[in-house]
């Protein structure tokens, strides 16, 4: 009948595979149309490894490495969530590997404990009368920096999201002043539902105004240019401005915008829905953010009904 018998793959044994060879894999797996960011995480994560054991093989990988690294993150003055993010990365590294090799091992960081280190603080949200004091003082300072600000206070948008804009990304002349935030080469948007237009009212659309004025191709080109948009360095920048004129504790900067939504009313749209992402229309967030580094972390959350927060 022509037929042949083959054998089954096995699962390839006694061979050495090094952490680097998966690092490799992964990310040349993984990182199609991922950001810089991804590569970054991934090698940094594998780094903190090999440093930790002081080898590089996988494949020499025993149980009990993984309680070794967990207290190496800690004893590097790593937050419990921080430590997770790390593992996280580390096990779908080895994880890949192990599956697209056929390595005769098992991952030994899954599972691995890891304690909550209770270094979550509640975030205070500022008062409303420093918000409005912050947003006055960006118009009296009115530069490039206070113009990140005030245009992100009134809109919602991650300060990723802001500091690669386009000047022509905003469109104060239109019905409803608004910014048509797309994606660009040098800075990817977070969900699909990312892509939006959002409304531009009060501080911010003063901001965009300022902007439009700017013969810049880059709304922020201190930030941003064609091969890269520097977002932690804003947040730098912003966070060290922003401290000295927020209470202490609060949490720099996140803002519930849904008391500004309710002064805007957009063409068929009732006020609970703007910022839906299924809104085709121009669609708001509810909760607004500036994402910063973690070392100085600047997130998102829900708040209250004016909640512009700074991270301390």
């Amino acid at each position: 009948l022509g037929l042949k018998v083959t054998e089954c793959p096995t699962k390839t044994t006694n061979i050495d595979y090094s952490l680097s060879d998966a690092l490799a894999l992964y990310q040349r797996l993984k990182g199609n149309g991922k950001t810089k960011l991804f590569y970054d995480v991934s090698s940094r994560s594998v780094r903190y490894l090999t440093d930790c054991l002081g080898h590089n093989n996988l494949t020499a990988l025993e149980t009990a490495d993984a309680g070794r690294f967990r207290d190496y993150l800690f004893a590097r003055g790593m937050s419990s969530s921080s430590v997770k993010r790390v593992f996280s990365s580390v096990r779908a590294i080895v994880n890949l590997a192990i599956r697209e090799t056929g390595l005769a091992t098992s991952n030994v960081f899954s599972g691995t404990f890891i304690p909550d280190d209770g270094a979550k603080q509640r975030r205070v949200p500022i008062p409303s009368g420093t918000i409005e004091r912050v947003q006055l003082d960006c118009q009296k300072l009115d530069d490039e920096n206070r113009w990140l600000i005030s245009i992100i206070s009134d809109t919602g948008m991650r300060l990723s999201e802001a500091c690669g804009l386009l000047v022509s990304d905003i469109h104060i002349s239109a019905e409803i002043p608004h910014i048509d935030l797309i994606e660009h080469p040098w800075r990817g948007l977070k969900t699909r539902s990312s892509k939006r237009q959002i409304p531009l009212i009060g501080h911010s659309l003063w901001a965009a105004k300022r902007l439009v004025l700017s013969s810049s191709t880059f709304a922020f080109p201190k930030y941003c240019n064609e091969a890269k948009c520097k977002s932690n360095s804003a947040s730098a920048a912003l966070n060290k401005w922003l401290k000295p004129r927020v209470p202490d504790g609060s949490a720099v900067v996140r803002r519930s915008n849904k008391a500004t939504s309710n002064r805007v009313a957009l063409p068929g749209r009732s006020k609970n829905t703007i910022g839906s992402p299924r809104d085709s229309n121009i669609v708001r967030r509810k909760n607004s953010s500036i994402m910063g580094p973690r070392t100085n972390p600047i997130s998102n959350g829900a708040g209250s009904k004016r909640n512009f927060a700074v991270l301390g």
